[in-house]
Parts: C-alpha cells; sequence; structure tokens
C-alpha cells in the first residue's frame, strides 16, 4: 500500500507531470477555495500597488540619504526607521555575449530539465 499524500510536496513528487487532457470537477469546497484565492489574489495586489507608493514616497524624501531616522528627544533616542542603499558591484557571466561569440561551445553545454508544475488561476 502507498502512503498517503499528506502534503503538496508529496504530491509533486507522485505527480511531477500532468496527465495531458485529464481534468476534474471541482467540490463546492474547493469551489470556494477558488473564489476565496482570487479575492485574496486581488487584495495582494491592490496592496502591493499601496506598498509601492509608501515605499516610493519615502524614498523621495530621502534623496541621497542613506538612513531615515527620527531626530532624539527628551523622552526617546534618535531611531533608525529605514535604509536606502546601493548594492556594491559585482560581476557577473554575460551569457548572451557568451552565446554570441561560442555558439558551438554554449550548445555543448546546455542541457534540458524537467520544468515544475505551473499552476494558473483562471
Amino acid at each position: 500500500k502507498e502512503p498517503a499524500l499528506i502534503n503538496i510536496q508529496d504530491v509533486l513528487v507522485k505527480f511531477p507531470r500532468h496527465t495531458e487532457g485529464k481534468k476534474v470537477f471541482a467540490s463546492d469546497e474547493i469551489i470556494q477555495k477558488w473564489a476565496d484565492l482570487k479575492d485574496t489574489n486581488e487584495q495582494i495586489k491592490r496592496l502591493q500597488s499601496l506598498k509601492e507608493t509608501l515605499e516610493d514616497d519615502i524614498k523621495g524624501a530621502m534623496l541621497d540619504a542613506e538612513t531615515l531616522a527620527v531626530p532624539a528627544d527628551n523622552n526617546s533616542p534618535e531611531k533608525f526607521l529605514a535604509t536606502w542603499k546601493a548594492p556594491k558591484p559585482s560581476q557577473k557571466f554575460d551569457l548572451d555575449s557568451f552565446k554570441t561569440a561560442e555558439p558551438e561551445m554554449y550548445a555543448r553545454y546546455l542541457k534540458e530539465v524537467q520544468g515544475s508544475r505551473r499552476f494558473s488561476l483562471k
């Protein structure tokens, strides 16, 4: 007897790929979860937009400053609210240039990999 599928990782181990043309019909419980997920995704979009607007407003106030702080007063010490720093420069491999300059070598090192199943709400 096979062990029970306890979580989504168990499902993905047993079913890493979909079965072409297969469909299941949603129960009332799953239809409600689908509707809740759609609503949740819309809320997340609205909150993400608000977050970006608030971050942009704060960054606009910081200009070139590294740190945003509240000054100390008689009752409390200075408090740091945020930092906005550029990362240190790094070196990255220029794959597009390599592919153009050395197409045969590039092709020798290509390998096909199995992608993961993609969940898409309709």
